[in-house]
């Protein structure tokens, strides 16, 4: 069989990737420069931090939280960070296993397959807030798909969060068609408004994780979906360019760097309080609660 056309193996894929990288280039894109996958990190999480201050959940001394799709453990980290001291992992990868429980030896890191039917966590455990950070674009057929949300709410509290964050589309404007991939999908909003409720959540909020730091998905019209595509295209290759040679040092200056990381992000920052989140262009950051 062509190699093109076998089935995408998962397991492989994420086995083969943090074997090879024990860190942010593990589970980000590979051509991706380190300070830029920093700056992509750290945008998510502030908007996730904006979530915790409008919930009332800055304290999570109380709270349980899983993380589902842990790989190297960065979104463990910021949980551990803002005061949780009762985080758990889920995780398929022999490597990411492995990885995670040395880096945290005192968490419950379960090895599973999100998409697997009807999957109970030890003990029937149930968590106050449940995270999926960038995993559901990887689940890509629609029974997979109601199989992981069905999961999501088992794990979940009655009254409980559940935080996504996931290229995903509203569909407000202008989409581009987009070439079906084997390994990951980009969501219509419309999806998770029909899939949440079904299984026992109300949604929210959904907005921006990002403006201005990932690529635009959509557009409010076709002509500023495609300045946001010039943008994103001009920053990336400069920035994958001047990582690769040396002759371009800005992105081996560590001052340069956090000026521009600094710039960049309280950039984001502000246009991600102003961006209306019905036009927000690149993925998005869902909220929803456990009601049933």
């Amino acid at each position: 069989m062509d190699s093109q056309t076998q089935p995408f193996d998962s397991r492989q894929y994420w086995n083969e990737r943090l074997s090879a990288h024990a860190d942010k280039e593990g589970v980000g894109s590979s051509d991706t420069p380190p300070f830029l996958a920093d700056l992509m990190y750290n945008a998510r999480m502030r908007q996730v931090e904006r979530v915790l201050r409008r919930l009332k959940l800055k304290n999570l001394k109380e709270k349980s939280i899983l993380d589902v799709g842990s790989g190297t453990g960065i979104w463990l980290e910021f949980w551990r960070r803002h005061g949780a001291n009762r985080v758990a992992g889920l995780e398929f990868s022999d490597p990411g296993v492995r990885m995670l429980r040395a880096k945290f030896p005192d968490a419950l890191i379960v090895q599973a397959d999100l998409r697997a039917p009807h999957f109970s966590m030890p003990n029937d455990t149930k968590f106050d807030v449940v995270s999926a950070f960038e995993v559901l674009l990887h689940v890509v057929t629609p029974e997979e798909f109601d199989h992981s949300i069905a999961n999501l709410a088992s794990w979940c509290k009655p009254g409980g969060w559940l935080v996504i964050s996931d290229p995903i589309t509203f569909g407000n404007g202008y989409v581009p068609p987009r070439q079906q991939v084997s390994y990951m999908t980009v969501r219509p909003m419309a999806e998770l408004r029909h899939a949440l409720p079904a299984h026992g959540f109300e949604i929210l909020s959904a907005g921006p994780t990002t403006v201005l730091l990932n690529a635009p998905l959509e557009g409010a019209n076709k002509a500023i979906y495609k300045m946001s595509r010039i943008w994103w295209r001009v920053w990336i290759t400069a920035a994958r360019k001047s990582s690769r040679s040396p002759r371009l040092a800005w992105t081996h200056s560590k001052w340069l760097i956090s000026v521009i990381s600094a710039a960049l992000l309280g950039l984001d920052a502000i246009a991600c309080r102003l961006w209306p989140r019905s036009r927000a262009p690149t993925s998005k950051l869902i909220v929803a609660r456990k009601v049933s």
